[in-house]
């Protein structure tokens, strides 16, 4: 995957540890507690891939208030007081709609990642410089945890519904804390995408404008959902890989890098 030049980065990837960038200069505390969605088969041989070489990566448990959750943690081998990127990722859509979707309340959500957060901060990252992304569901996720927590420094959303049915569990959709999100927020959207409708996002958009807000919206006009997914057939290189470069320059700009 090409990547600006100037950064000079090396990262790891932040939706999947199997996916290549660079990690060297700006060093990531990556944990994927579950979030991120996929609507489409897996095309496997699509995937990039990358190793773990010069890292520490592997499964943690991260202490909750009711047990422990695990994570997927990835680190430099050397070094501390890493920014923090709380990242979303779940294996297939029939896993997030019987064991997500409809069985965990926001709530718990906000919760976990709060859990997350605190954990990674004690163990070589540096809570002062915490930023979340996410994909699809995990999209929306990255609104709401960017209204709920005000200590994220930057939050990326890649195709995160901003409205939807309120009901016990999911209380609050994105749209309805627009005006109140003073995190700044990058929302990564494809003009194509048939369950986001362009019309709610750009409205979305206009609210948190009108507001005075940090927040900023990309709408790619020939992409659909889950644009950055380059193990699906709804992979589309140009928005991922410029889509990627934004989030970077993000982080960077709000002093998360």
């Amino acid at each position: 995957m090409s990547l600006d030049q100037d950064l000079k980065r090396d990262w790891l990837s932040l939706e999947n540890p199997r996916e290549a960038f660079t990690r060297r200069d700006f060093v990531v505390t990556m944990l994927g507690v579950g979030f991120a969605a996929a609507v489409q088969p897996v095309v496997a041989q699509t995937a990039i891939k990358t190793d773990a070489a010069g890292l520490t990566a592997g499964e943690v448990k991260i202490p909750v208030k009711d047990g422990t959750i695990p994570a997927y943690r990835a680190m430099p081998a050397k070094g501390t007081n890493f920014p923090i990127v709380l990242v979303g990722k779940l294996p297939d859509v029939k896993t997030i709609l019987e064991t997500v979707i409809s069985k965990t309340p926001d709530a718990q959500v906000l919760s976990d990642l709060d859990a997350t957060a605190k954990w990674a901060a004690a163990n070589g990252g540096n809570g002062a410089k915490l930023a979340i992304t996410g994909f699809c569901w995990g999209g929306r996720i990255t609104w709401l945890y960017s209204a709920h927590n005000p200590k994220v420094k930057a939050a990326v959303s890649w195709y995160g519904r901003v409205t939807g049915d309120k009901t016990e569990l999911t209380p609050n959709q994105p749209m309805d804390l627009a005006k109140s999100i003073k995190v700044p927020v990058l929302g990564l959207y494809g003009g194509a995408d048939s369950g986001i409708p362009v019309d709610l996002v750009e409205i979305m958009r206009d609210d948190m404008k009108d507001a005075g807000l940090p927040s900023e919206f990309v709408i790619y006009p020939d992409a659909g959902h889950a644009f950055h997914a380059d193990y699906r057939p709804s992979y589309r290189k140009e928005a991922a890989e410029d889509g990627w470069k934004r989030m970077l320059a993000w982080f960077k700009k709000y002093g998360v890098s």
